[in-house]
Parts: C-alpha cells; structure tokens; sequence
C-alpha cells in the first residue's frame, strides 16, 4: 500500500469531523480499545515511556535516553501537530 492509497483508505473509513459534524465524535475509549484489540496491542511489543505535558519534553527526554536505565533505550521525539499536509 502507498502512503497515498493508505491516506485514502483512512478518509473513506473514517468519520472526518470536518466532512461529518458532531457525529462524529465519540466519547469514551470504546474504540481505541476495539482498534488496539484488533490490532493485536503492539504497545506491548516494545517499552515505551510516554513524555507529555507543556514544557520541559525535550529536557526529559534527554536526560531518560541518558540515564540508566535509559542509557540502553532508543529515545525518539514527536512533535504534534506536525507541519504536514495530508490533503
């Protein structure tokens, strides 16, 4: 699959707020739950330390990646919302 076809395919199953309205959300974790059964929990494959909040991310992030235990993980960073368009 393309990074196109899969862009695609992610707009024709999903309800986009914007196209949908209200009805589109759904509250509660009912499906993410479904999603992450369905998917198998890959969360679960691989240790992850989620770093969130405000301020201060990229600091810790840093001083987890090297630090023991940290030393010996792979310390990657995202940063949302990303300046990509997908449309």
């Amino acid at each position: 699959m393309t990074y196109q076809e899969a862009i695609d395919y992610l707009y024709a199953a999903t309800p986009v707020f914007q196209q949908v309205g209200s009805t589109a959300y759904k509250p509660g974790l009912e499906i993410t739950h479904t999603l992450d059964t369905h998917y198998g929990h890959p969360h679960r494959s691989y240790r992850t330390i989620h770093v969130g909040g405000t301020n201060g991310k990229d600091l810790t992030s840093h001083t987890i990646a090297s630090s023991p235990p940290g030393g010996w993980l792979s310390c990657g960073t995202l940063y949302l919302p990303t300046p990509l368009r997908l449309s």
